[in-house]
């Protein structure tokens, strides 16, 4: 199995030391002296994205680099495809994809018909609120006509109050009729099964690929000792002989634990725990 090109161990993203991306960014930042530094892109590519990150200033002699400068520039977010972690680093889970942030929604003030909303809106509260004070004001009127001629006339004569007649309406009886209400059975909730989880048990780790067959895209790569969450297992796919392991035809469908990388691994790397 051929080794795929691994990144500085030291190199890591300024708000995540175990995550870097496959290609130079503003983002990344070297971990090798303390407080973290900041990398020109042009260092970026010739020494931390290859295999030659032994060579780096930064690497041989931390203390004595003077990192430049960091400029005033804004976070790039374009996203990479995830690869393998560094071999001896600090067992990075992968490379992080960045994904990109939905633009903002506009909205026009116009309706599905083309009329403007925010004027006609502006419109109907006013027409509201001008019939309100007319009510208020026509309420008010008949009110003050109540109090003026509700005992004399015109001129100031005793008018006879109106007589009442009582009028009683029979009420008729209801009888109640009991409801049965059904009593709702419990239903049982099954017991939710627990994570399965491996360690890599292969001296020279194991590829993570798109596919269970050795053929398949590799989305990233794994280092002997490292856990992974199981998230199926004895996936049929492409039977596979290897000296010390035997042969076998299942894999393993896993997540690198607290990343998102996922993937199929030949199951004789791994141990389940």
């Amino acid at each position: 199995m051929a080794k795929s090109l691994e990144p500085c161990p030291y190199l890591g993203l300024a708000n995540n030391q175990n995550s870097c991306y496959p290609f130079q960014t503003t983002d990344h930042r070297c971990y090798r002296a303390t407080p973290a530094q900041w990398i020109e892109l042009g260092h970026q590519e010739s020494f931390c994205l290859g295999d030659k990150f032994k060579e780096c200033p930064r690497f041989a002699r931390p203390a004595v680099y003077a990192a430049p400068e960091e400029p005033a520039v804004t976070p790039s977010k374009t996203g990479g495809v995830p690869l393998s972690p560094a071999q001896g680093g600090e067992g990075k889970g992968g490379w992080k994809i960045a994904e990109e942030e939905p633009a903002p929604e506009e909205t026009s003030g116009y309706d599905e018909y083309g009329e403007d909303t925010s004027g006609g809106l502006r419109s109907m509260l006013v027409a509201v609120l001008g019939g309100l004070i007319l009510a208020v004001l026509i309420l008010g009127g008949v009110i003050a006509y109540r109090n003026l001629f509700s005992n004399k006339g015109p001129l100031g004569m005793a008018t006879p109050a109106p007589t009442k007649t009582k009028v009683t309406t029979p009420v008729p009886t209801l009888e109640a009729t009991p409801t049965r209400v059904a009593l709702a059975t419990p239903t049982e909730v099954p017991p939710t099964p627990s994570a399965l989880s491996a360690v890599v048990i292969a001296s020279d780790g194991a590829k993570v690929r798109k596919e269970p067959k050795t053929s398949s895209v590799q989305v990233g790569s794994l280092i002997k000792g490292q856990q992974v969450e199981v998230l199926e297992r004895d996936v049929p796919g492409e039977s596979v002989t290897l000296a010390g392991f035997g042969t076998s035809d299942k894999w393993l469908k896993i997540r690198v634990k607290g990343g998102t990388l996922t993937g199929y691994v030949w199951s004789k790397l791994l141990e389940i725990k």
